[in-house]
């Protein structure tokens, strides 16, 4: 005759492995039925990832990727409920009880630590959510505000329409700046010596690399707000002439009267000599000087 406590712990193996068996059979089946699923799409075309026409990766591939990962899905969730399966039946013993703690310990410890951990940064990820947050929307305010001001829906006194859109650029660029400047110093692993070392690389990279590119921006910003020439005026810079296509914050274009167009970086416009044949022609009218010369053969009368 059974003990007792033996009796209840066979019943509670018997209902643990029945439920392990039912268990099995359900993610067996769910995974054959994604299986097909996922067949199915590829015969049909629809797992391929495309932009527009460009085909960034065919279906068969795609399909293929997706496949291992649902297998080794599925036998990540056999493992793991195979693993739990043992200290379980060994808990409803009181001879095998002492041996299943520490084999429970085995696979939770991990997953507290891992809870703990999410737990603890909690607060600063939700403080970058809430800067990114503040910082998007900040910004769609300030583009409103600035295409109202270049459609001349919203006057300022002393403030031009054609500055709406640069100095919208500047307090973009400047928003992302401080995001970034606030934000990667809470992200995961920011203290770590091989965060701190990519760091370094990158500004030491961007440092080498972004001289001249911030020469042009600094320039292209002087001569946006010192109004030197506007789109469609007609300029000489240096020795190049022709008419202004394009005006950003670290080029200028002009077409040429050869239909040519010539792309100038602001730090060596702004350092050139600048004549502008459209400012004053709009108004007062441009004094243009030419030579004319009389051949031999006309009458001096």
């Amino acid at each position: 005759m059974l003990e007792p406590e033996v009796t209840k712990g066979l019943t509670a193996a018997a209902a643990i492995t029945l439920g392990l068996v039912v268990y099995l059979v359900a993610v067996e089946v769910l995974y054959r039925r994604v299986s097909t699923l996922l067949e199915e799409r590829r015969r049909a075309g629809k797992t391929k990832v495309a932009v527009q026409r460009l085909e960034l990766a065919s279906g068969d591939r795609v399909a293929g990727v997706l496949s291992v990962a649902v297998r080794w899905t599925r036998n990540a969730l056999v493992l793991v409920a195979l693993y739990l399966y043992t200290p379980l039946v060994l808990s409803v013993f009181p001879f095998t009880e002492p041996l299943a703690g520490p084999l429970f310990g085995y696979f939770l410890d991990p997953l507290q630590k891992i809870w703990d951990a999410f737990v603890a940064y909690l607060p600063n990820a939700i403080r970058i959510f809430v800067v990114i947050l503040v910082a998007r929307y900040s910004l769609k305010l300030l583009h409103l505000i600035f295409k109202a001001i270049e459609a001349g829906r919203v006057v300022i006194n002393g403030f031009h329409a054609e500055w709406a859109e640069p100095t919208y650029k500047l307090f973009r660029i400047l928003t992302i700046v401080l995001v970034l400047v606030d934000v990667i110093p809470h992200l995961p692993l920011a203290g770590s010596g091989f965060f701190q070392g990519m760091s370094l690389l990158v500004g030491a990279m961007v440092t080498l690399g972004s001289s001249s590119a911030v020469s042009n921006l600094v320039s292209g910003t002087v001569l946006i707000y010192t109004r030197g020439f506007q789109i469609g005026d007609y300029v000489e810079i240096g020795e190049t002439f022709g008419e202004v296509v394009e005006r950003s914050l670290l080029k200028t274009q002009l077409r040429t009267p050869l239909n040519e167009i010539v792309t100038i970086p602001n730090s060596r416009v702004l350092n050139a000599s600048i004549v502008n044949y459209s400012t004053d022609a709009r108004g007062r009218g441009l004094v243009v000087n030419t030579t004319v010369e009389i051949g031999y053969d006309v009458d001096w009368r």
